[in-house]
């Protein structure tokens, strides 16, 4: 066979110069010697007929074909005939062998029945000689026998088949054999057309030839060629060894050889295998073989059972394995493997043997049962390591890919440079690391995670699938000269977790020690039983369905390691888990979808299904992606993390057996163990009836939302944070949340997730709580959300987003680790449409207070409304902020295109839409509004829609609306400067002075309204004070201004009436007017001035003037009396302040007058004039704490007198007089004001980063009585010495600073205003004429004061200057 040593290409052509086939067989590699050599070809006979001298063959040899250079001269070489074909030619196989004599064993001498038909008669007048060619190998004796007639198929068998026996005179002359060619003469006398038998002489080859054809030729006509039959042997037989090394006396090798063959007869019940192994090897009495088919991969397919295997009853080299029933046979050219467990030889033989196979019919044995026979050459024993052991970890992660594995060897002949070590694991494993791109597959490369103990000289290893290779190329491990063994070399290595499930006789490590083609010694030690896993495996939910006793979704994904047919699912509890069984998933109603490779499976079957397991056929393909869809699956009653196994298995025989069958252990391929799965957690369950939306529409802001709920079965531990997500379109409002009935305690972090931080893109409210919430705990709480806006189409928004609100617990205020959840089970609320996009806008400069001004409302619903009942309705109603008012027939503008008219009662307006028929788009209406006085509190106008309702109950219909939007409205604004001032003792009769800074232009008929807080009184008498203000008229009202947002109060009305007396823009105007304080502070202290046209339109308005604060002190302050009221000039202000109840010591500690910005106080100049100057009738001023004694002046228009606040106040009136320097010109505010100052304290300054307080450190009310000295005393003894104390203020660490509290930091306990004296100019009277110095006298006092009365009387009598004269 030159394959081996020269292979060689064989190639065709048909040259156009020749038209001859060429056939070039090329040699590859190696040379072909001078010798003898026979080849075959396959070739295609020509369509006609030639005789054999026409069809030579020339063959020549080349040295180089492609150079032509000619190594051997070319040879003729005559051909064959080429004739017509016959008939019919075959052998015939239905014979007795034993009458035939017919033997189908290797290199037995054999009689075969051939059987050929003529299409035409052969020459009838000479003998012809028929050629059979019987397959090369067969060979035929020299004198070859023939049989005709009558014993072709035994003596005295009849033909059968339709088979005929030759002619009378057709006799066979002779038969000459050569090789595989026997040449047969025979007499003329057969016919055409007819089938004849003979049986022929032939002796059989050793193995069946590869080209099995048979050819007969005769009489011109040749056969198809037909096929032969099959030699009784057995076929592709192997043997091979799980443990090669040899047995020594103190350990011996059990070794599972393993045969595999394919047979050529089926042996069947009562028939055996007998094996006999080289001399050396021992088989048990009882010995241990199984036997299976194997499928087209090589893979065991059927085990054949059941089974008895003998040996002697003194163990030799045999052994028999018997078939004991019908169902367990084998099968002819099936293939088959056969294990059987044998005791390896002590010795190592120079000649490794023969393993000899062979079967039987029937016990007993003999050549008349033998079937067929097989030898195939052993293999080769080797030399055994003293230790080989392999380590386990004790535990694997179920979801790790890898397997940590530790080698321990000792070898008995040294290593030496050039040697490998090899160690080669079970099928499935795999050491080396995953390949790169620069890497083959089939490259060795770098082992996984090795790590080497011992010793130095082990070099690095290189890995390939299942082996470890060490190649010693620098040095070796010389052996201990003592032991004679190496060293223990010792190493860790990572091995892919295995992928296949290996029978136990191939779950093997073998180890080999080799010096080049010589296999110095080896062992195999059996390794623990890995069942493959499923690569890549996860197990995750794909819905919300998180909590206790919820059906949720889960995905399961894994890649499986073999291929299989089924999964097996099944749940538990950890180890040590209460109440186990309430922690594993329910499967009772689950359904199943799966993909393969993002494909859908068409065919995933349930086979069986419980509450705790479930089997699901669906066939699986190995390392292909898979991804299983379990619906339905009811969730532990437990918080917790359930551990699942998911198992792989092979079908049955029968499909159709019950799932029992299925789940066999002989059927099991891989298996996932204990893999933790998704949590579980705690139920929310959110209370309906007690969970409210305010308004359920779209397009509305700020609606409240009241929350009911309950958690089970465990509880919410403190600390944690509960996040209410809103559905889609929600979102929340910022520091609306309000803890109701039973919520927890709460911290300070109180926030909203926009939807664009949240993980879900949803708004979400986070609250963390300090408390926990126990089980089955009625919680309550409330927040505002803004409801989405309107679609385009609604119905497609709702299958689009769905209502549900999802509550949740977690310990991180993202969400991501839950502890509870309602799992989006609450269903929301259904909004109703709204008028989309609202906008509310005032004309131009229509945001005054109390103005009356037009208002257009622009909306765009998304959705039509119309009526479909004949005659119907469609009416819009507009509920403006408390404090508007709208026109009584309210469309400002008509006609409106889409509203027919508009009926306004207070802040309603109803308007009536044309045609019952509200179009979706953009539409508008212009209104007539009177502003509210000042700006809501809830500025938010609402419209609402109602079909075909009476328009009389649209005003006050509270249920029934259609369409419903909020939207924002104006702010009020207050364009007017203005201050009001006056007495602040409660229950006193005073003037209020006015001031304000006119914004527009009042002409005559022009008015004023000031509008004062509830329980004012305003008077018109006894005067109308017109300090700077044009004089006119006064009336007094008594009533509200708005129908809502309004209370009863007084209001005048100052009306301007000399046409030469306006007001004008950009000018400040002062006023007073006479009032009563009330006994008690008003609910709103807020007053209101109001500049109207003659035609009663407001020109501007400010209704929100911070009122006066009242106090009881006592105290009138009377107008200054000026000593001149020219400009630029120094002037002696008298103020007389009446105190009109006893003020206690240390109620008061400073008096500042305050004059107006542009007067100047002289302050050294100040004096009390009470009593005529007498210190008992004085004020109790404290001479030691003034800049100037009793008083300092802190700015250029005040001064401050210091009172001793240990002396009272006493009833009576004190002239104080304040020399001021009177200014150019008037101010524009041209009032004093008078304040009374608490006494000083001492108080502590606090700071932190961001923040400073201040405190006092006696911790007295404002109103509280006492002493400047007690307070001082109290405040010293707890600062401490250096002034500075350190504290803890609501948990954060703050510096505590000792300070002054004085009257020039805090705000007055009282401010009185009055009036100013204004500024005039000089008085112009008659110019005098002077008197010459000769006509003057020299009057004595008496006569002075003589002229002095007579010019007196003479001015009372009327006596004009020009008689005095």
């Amino acid at each position: 066979d030159l394959a081996p040593v020269a292979p060689m290409i064989c190639t065709s052509e048909v040259p156009i110069t020749t038209n001859k086939p060429v056939v070039t067989i090329a040699v590859v590699k190696g040379e072909v010697r001078a010798d003898k050599y026979e080849f075959m070809i396959d070739v295609e006979n020509p369509r006609w007929t030639y005789d054999s001298a026409s069809m030579s063959w020339s063959i020549s040899t080349f040295l180089n074909i492609e150079l032509q250079e000619v190594a051997d001269l070319a040879s003729v070489v005559r051909g064959f005939s080429i004739e017509d074909p016959m008939m019919a030619g075959e052998l015939v196989s239905q014979v007795d062998y034993a009458l035939t004599s017919r033997d189908d064993h290797p290199e037995q001498l054999s009689h075969v029945v051939v059987a050929f038909a003529l299409n035409n008669r052969p020459s009838a007048n000479s003998e012809t000689v028929m050629t059979v060619k019987a397959p090369l190998g067969f060979k035929f004796a020299s004198l070859c026998q023939v049989v005709t007639g009558s014993s072709v198929f035994g003596t005295g068998q009849s033909y059968v088949g339709g088979y005929s026996r030759f002619e009378a005179t057709a006799t066979v002359v002779e038969c000459e054999g050569s090789r595989n060619t026997a040449h047969i003469t025979i007499k003329p006398g057969l016919f055409q057309t007819k089938k004849y038998a003979f049986r022929l002489e032939v002796f059989n080859p050793s193995i069946t030839p590869e080209y099995n054809r048979w050819t007969i030729s005769f009489g011109g006509e040749t056969t198809v060629p037909f096929l032969g039959y099959r030699l009784w042997q057995f076929t592709e037989e192997t043997v091979s060894a799980s443990h090669a090394a040899r047995s020594t006396t103190e350990e011996e090798t059990l070794n599972v050889v393993t045969l595999q063959f394919r047979p050529s007869n089926a042996i069947g019940r009562g028939g055996y295998l007998a094996i006999t192994a080289p001399f050396g090897f021992r088989m048990l009495t009882a010995c241990s073989a199984t036997l299976a088919s194997l499928d087209s991969l090589g893979r065991p397919a059927q085990e054949i059972q059941p089974l008895s295997c003998l040996g002697a009853p003194q163990p030799t080299n045999a052994a028999e394995v018997f078939f004991t029933d019908a169902t367990g046979t084998v099968s002819a050219l099936e293939m088959y493997r056969l294990d059987i467990e044998v005791v390896n030889p002590l010795r190592i033989p120079v000649d490794p043997g023969v393993w000899h196979l062979n079967s039987y019919s029937a016990v007993g044995g003999g050549y008349e049962n033998l079937l067929d026979i097989g030898d195939v050459l052993s293999f080769a024993l080797t030399e055994v390591f003293h230790t080989f052991q392999v380590t386990y970890p004790p535990y694997v992660n179920p979801l790790d890919n890898e397997l940590q594995l530790r080698f321990r060897i000792i070898l008995r002949h040294a290593v030496e440079l050039g040697d490998t070590v090899k160690i080669q694991g079970p099928e499935g494993y795999d050491f080396g690391v995953v390949s790169t791109l620069a890497q083959l597959l089939l490259e060795y490369r770098a082992c996984r995670g090795y790590q080497l103990t011992g010793p130095d000289a082990l070099p690095m290893p290189s890995c390939l699938d299942n082996e470890i290779r060490f190649i010693f190329e620098t040095g070796g491990i010389p052996l201990d000269s003592m032991q004679l063994l190496t060293p223990l070399i010792d190493f860790t290595v990572l091995t892919a977790y295995p992928r296949r499930t290996v029978v136990s006789s191939a779950n093997n490590f073998h180890g080999t020690h080799n010096r080049g083609a010589i296999v110095m010694s080896s062992k195999t030690v059996q390794g623990q039983m890995v069942t493959p896993r499923l690569q890549s495996l996860s197990i995750t939910r794909i819905d919300t369905q998180i909590a206790v006793g919820s059906h949720s979704r889960l995905q399961l994904s894994f890649s499986p390691s073999q291929a299989s047919d089924s999964l097996h699912i099944t749940t538990e509890a950890p180890q040590g888990v209460s109440q186990a069984a309430s922690l594993t998933f329910g499967f009772g109603l689950a359904t199943v979808a799966a993909t393969e490779d993002l494909s859908p499976m068409a065919t995933v079957n349930i086979r069986l299904q419980s509450n705790t397991s479930i089997l699901i056929e669906m066939g699986l393909k190995e390392a292909v992606s898979y991804v299983v869809t379990l619906t339905n699956v009811a969730n532990p009653d437990k918080p917790g993390r359930a551990l699942w196994t998911l198992t792989t298995y092979a079908a049955p025989l029968v499909r159709a057996a019950p799932p029992s069958e299925w789940v066999q252990t002989v059927n099991q391929r891989d298996q996932s163990e204990d893999v933790v799965g998704p949590p579980t957690f705690s139920r929310i369950v959110v209370d309906p009836a007690a969970t409210t939306l305010g308004s359920p529409y779209f397009d509305i802001d700020t609606t409240e939302l009241q929350l009911a709920f309950r958690v089970s079965p465990v509880i919410v531990s403190p600390g944690q944070y509960f996040i209410l997500y809103a559905p889609f379109g929600y979102t929340f409002v910022e520091r609306t949340f309000k803890p109701g009935d039973g919520f927890p305690l709460v911290s300070g972090v109180v926030y909203v997730m926009d939807p664009q931080d949240t993980y879900l893109g949803l708004s979400a409210y986070v609250v963390q709580i300090l408390t926990q919430i126990n089980v089955d705990q009625t919680v309550k709480l409330v927040a505002r959300v803004n409801t989405p806006r309107t679609p385009e189409d609604i119905a497609l928004w709702e299958t689009d987003n769905p209502s549900n609100w999802l509550l949740v617990t977690a310990l991180d205020p993202e969400g991501k680790e839950t502890t509870a959840s309602n799992d989006n089970l609450f269903p929301g609320f259904l909004l109703q449409a709204s008028f989309g996009i609202v906008v509310v806008r005032p004309e131009p400069n229509g945001v005054m207070p109390r103005k009356r001004v037009t208002v257009t409302v622009s909306i765009a619903p998304k959705t039509t409304m119309q009526s479909l009942v004949a005659g119907g309705s469609i009416h819009v109603r507009i509920t403006a902020p408390l404090g508007f008012d709208f026109d009584l027939g309210c469309l400002a503008v008509t006609p409106n295109p889409t509203f027919e008219s508009c009926t306004g009662d207070g802040r309603y307006a109803v308007l009536d839409v044309r045609q019952a028929r509200l179009k979706a788009g953009s539409s508008y209406m212009i209104l007539g509004v009177r502003n509210a006085a000042m700006t809501p509190g809830n500025n938010v106008w609402l419209l609402e829609s109602f079909v075909d309702m009476a328009a009389a109950s649209v005003r006050t219909a509270t249920s029934g609306n259609r369409q419903l939007s909020e939207a924002a409205g104006y702010a009020v604004r207050e364009l007017l400067q203005v201050t009001v001032g006056g007495n602040t003792q409660r229950g006193a009769v005073t003037t209020v002075f006015v001031w304000f800074l006119a914004t527009n232009f009042v002409d005559v008929g022009g008015m004023l309204e000031l509008h004062a807080p509830q329980t004012y009184e305003l008077r018109c008498s006894p005067q109308v004070l017109y300090i700077t203000l044009p004089a006119g008229t006064c009336r007094l009202n008594k009533g509200i201004v708005s129908t809502t947002g309004d209370d009863f109060h007084h209001y005048v009305t100052l009306t301007l009436t000399q046409p030469d007396h306006l007001v004008f823009p950009n000018t400040a105007y002062e006023f007073g007017i006479s009032a009563v304080n009330p006994s008690s502070p008003p609910p709103l202290n807020y007053w209101g001035l109001v500049l109207m046209n003659a035609r009663r339109e407001v020109a501007d308005a400010s209704m929100t003037l911070e009122g006066y604060d009242l106090t009881d002190y006592g105290l009138l302050v009377y107008p200054p009396l000026a000593s001149t009221t020219l400009p630029t000039v120094v002037n002696y202000v008298r103020l007389m302040l009446t105190f009109q109840k006893q003020l206690a010591a240390g109620d008061v500690g400073h008096i500042t007058v305050q004059a107006p910005t542009t007067t100047k106080v002289l302050c050294q100049q100040f004096s009390e004039l009470s009593g005529g100057g007498s210190i008992s009738a004085k004020l109790p001023a404290d001479a030691s704490y003034g800049t100037y004694g009793t008083h300092s002046c802190q700015f250029q228009n005040t001064l401050t007198l210091h009172l001793d606040t240990s002396k009272p106040i006493e009833v009576g009136s004190y002239v104080l007089q304040v020399v001021v320097l009177n200014p150019g010109l008037r101010a524009s505010r041209d009032f004093w004001i008078v304040e009374l100052h608490k006494p000083d304290v001492l108080g502590v300054v606090t700071s932190t980063a961001s923040t400073a307080t201040t405190t006092t450190a006696a911790g007295a009310s404002a109103g509280a009585s006492a002493s400047a000295s007690s307070a001082n005393a109290s405040s010293a003894s707890e600062v401490p010495a250096d002034g500075v104390d350190t504290a803890f203020v609501s948990g954060s660490l703050v510096n505590s600073t000792s300070a002054v509290v004085d009257w020039r930091s805090t705000k007055a306990a009282l401010a009185i205003q009055a009036s100013g004296y204004g500024i005039s100019t000089p008085f112009a009277g008659q110019q005098l004429t002077s008197v010459a110095v000769s006509r003057g006298c020299r009057l004595s006092p008496r006569s002075l004061a003589t002229f002095l009365w007579w010019l007196l009387g003479a001015w009372a009598a009327g006596v004009s200057p020009a008689a005095w004269a």
